[in-house]
């Protein structure tokens, strides 16, 4: 009996491990899949710093969340480290062209259009809500699961509601450290919006100036705290989703919809079409990228 129990329990785990229920694969390192995960990592690169936005989510609405932590934390055990390194290089490289570049034009647009470009974001977490949903329904949930998701939702949408900053840090080697762990935090659980968090310390124009100038007394803190916040995050986050995927997926809905409602505020009628534009767009950016091939080895 016992023997039969986690036998089940383990092809449950493997079925978790791809959007759709099939067993689990690798990428392939072709053209096309490696042009993918290069664009979600340009996404990813933005989603970090962008306000109200979690990396996490976008990992999540791409499909790529679960690949991306259980590539991660193989490497951390230095296993399957080609394979592995192959899958992570080109989202690595994203990212790092992203962060400065991109960085700079959405710290504009933020400025300037903060409406449009949340409604843009919003729209690619809604696109990959359908691989998410997938997955839900594949661990079966139950009523109390539902019931978790909706105090994530509520959880993440009363923290947006708190004003101002309830701690004013400093720019020093140690803040940004910790700000490295926030930056980790919203990138490893989805629904986390590091950028939230990074206001209320009172860092958050600090962190994205040192950025998007590549300001090294601000990059090589914020890095190192990154990597240490991944390593641990990672293995807790990893376990969670193979003993409790119902529970742990709902609460990623629940965190991911609470921190989409929480960042979109009212627009105007002579908003609402350019508006109602970049909700579209982002949509097929999000539907398109989550539905890609992904290959296999």
């Amino acid at each position: 009996m016992p023997l039969h129990h986690n036998t089940s329990r383990q092809k449950n785990q493997n079925t978790l491990l791809h959007w759709d229920g099939s067993p689990p694969v690798r990428h392939t390192n072709s053209g096309g899949t490696m042009a993918k995960r290069f664009l979600c990592g340009l996404v990813l690169g933005m989603a970090a710093i962008a306000p109200g936005v979690s990396a996490g989510v976008m990992m999540v609405a791409f499909g790529l969340y679960r690949e991306i932590l259980q590539a991660l934390g193989e490497l951390m055990r230095f296993r399957r480290i080609r394979q592995n390194l192959v899958f992570l290089l080109p989202l690595g490289l994203g990212a790092l062209v992203s962060l400065p570049l991109l960085g700079l034009g959405l710290e504009t647009l933020m400025e300037r259009h903060p409406s449009y470009t949340l409604y843009a974001f919003a729209g690619l977490v809604l696109g990959g809500l359908p691989q998410l949903w997938r997955v839900i329904k594949s661990a079966r949930p139950r009523p109390f699961h539902g019931l978790l998701g909706l105090l994530a939702f509520g959880a993440v949408f009363l923290l947006s509601r708190v004003g101002g900053s309830v701690l004013q840090l400093d720019a020093g080697f140690l803040s940004m450290v910790f700000c490295g762990l926030i930056l980790a935090l919203g990138t490893i659980v989805p629904g986390i919006s590091s950028s939230f968090l990074l206001i209320y310390f009172g860092v958050y124009p600090a962190v994205i100036h040192g950025i998007s100038h590549l300001v090294l007394q601000t990059v090589l803190p914020l890095a190192l705290g990154f990597v240490l916040g991944a390593a641990i995050l990672i293995r807790v986050v990893d376990r969670l989703l193979e003993r409790r995927p119902a529970a742990s997926y709902a609460i990623i809905l629940g965190f991911s919809l609470g921190s989409m409602a929480a960042v979109l505020s009212p627009v105007s009628w002579a908003q609402m079409p350019v508006t109602v534009l970049c909700l579209l767009l982002g949509l097929a950016l999000g539907y398109g990228l989550s539905r890609l091939p992904q290959g296999t080895e």
